[in-house]
């Protein structure tokens, strides 16, 4: 005590502060490091958490998005099919309304599958159209409760076939030389449909709508299957062919009528 009075150990106390302070800062900032990290690994925790439920929260909106969208597509499908039934026009025809359940995931063919069958007196070979109206294709296979609809698109798929030509009115214009010929499914080719064997002095031109024309007993007549798209001429050739895009929605089909039959009398 007297030799700390008298200052003769303060050189001492110097040089053991000198080198003990660093340790003493360094003890401190650990502390406080560890006590900081302490509060981030909390706060993370807690960010993680907010980050998990927000994910759910946006999952279930996405969820409630698709289930609206869905029902409102299902509306609309509903919405066509009842107009198409309440078209006079369309009284001439006995129907069965089925859901796409299935598609051909193969790619040999362009065909659905839907959920009714013999049970509801389909047989192979009826024609199918969409709710609007347009044709999609015909039964190829039935099962009692499933049948396989061929479409349009597939090679194997032909229909004897016509145009019609509309002004910017909706009204009909006359053509002096319908084109006829028959539309051939070309999916498999890398197209979609082909018109064969147009006479070449048939009027036919981009635009113009392509009706079924009833001959051959496998579509009723005036069933849209589509409209030009293009038109093919050549020279060495004797006729022309004729590019068509189908009306019906092929690949988003969700819902589809099988004709059973016609009333003639209606």
């Amino acid at each position: 005590m007297t030799l700390d009075r008298v200052g003769f150990l303060r050189p001492v106390e110097q040089i053991i502060t000198t080198l003990t302070s660093p340790i003493e800062q360094g003890a401190y900032n650990l502390g406080r490091n560890f006590s900081d990290l302490s509060a981030f690994l909390k706060d993370l925790n807690t960010l993680k958490a907010e980050n998990n439920q927000l994910r759910q929260e946006l999952q279930t909106v996405r969820e409630e998005r698709a289930k609206a969208a869905d029902l409102a597509s299902q509306l609309l499908e509903l919405e066509k099919e009842l107009a198409f039934k309440s078209n006079p026009e369309n009284k001439r025809f006995q129907t069965v309304s089925a859901d796409v359940i299935n598609r051909d995931l193969t790619g040999n063919n362009q065909a659905i599958q839907i959920n009714k069958g013999s049970n509801d007196n389909i047989t192979k070979g009826m024609p199918v159209v969409d709710v609007s109206g347009f044709l999609v294709g015909r039964v190829e296979k039935v099962e009692t409760k499933r049948s396989t609809i061929l479409l349009i698109t597939d090679t194997g798929m032909a229909a004897n076939v016509y145009n019609k030509r509309f002004g910017q009115n909706g009204k009909q214009i006359t053509i002096d030389k319908n084109a006829d010929g028959t539309a051939v499914g070309q999916w498999q080719r890398g197209g979609r449909i082909t018109i064969f064997r147009i006479s070449k002095d048939a009027d036919i031109k981009p635009g113009d709508y392509i009706f079924t024309d009833g001959k051959g007993a496998t579509f009723p007549a005036d069933i849209l299957v589509g409209f030009v798209t293009d038109v093919v001429t050549s020279d060495s050739a004797p006729d022309k062919e004729a590019v068509l895009a189908p009306s019906s929605d092929i690949e988003r089909i969700q819902r589809v009528q099988v004709i059973l039959g016609t009333n003639e009398t209606n």
